[in-house]
């Protein structure tokens, strides 16, 4: 959802990172925000859930967190 939520705020409020002058390096922070967002889900979904977080122990009580809290390729015991 955060992913979702930057990349509608980067490619609207943020008019893709205007503005549109010769030598405007400026692309704006909702897009570093996606990447960073992209990234992470990527690591959780490789590396899977740790028993460190809080993800873990709710999707322990509760086994329909995991559809809601992101991907992975590991099953909570």
């Amino acid at each position: 959802m955060g992913a979702v939520f930057s990349l509608a705020i980067w490619s609207t409020a943020e008019g893709f990172g205007g503005p549109y002058t010769p030598g405007a390096t400026d692309i704006g922070t909702s897009i570093i925000y996606f990447v960073v967002f992209v990234y992470l889900l990527a690591i959780q979904y490789m590396e899977g859930i740790t028993p460190l977080s809080l993800d873990y122990v709710i999707a322990r009580r509760w086994r329909g967190w995991l559809k809601i809290a992101g991907f992975a390729n590991n099953p909570i015991p």
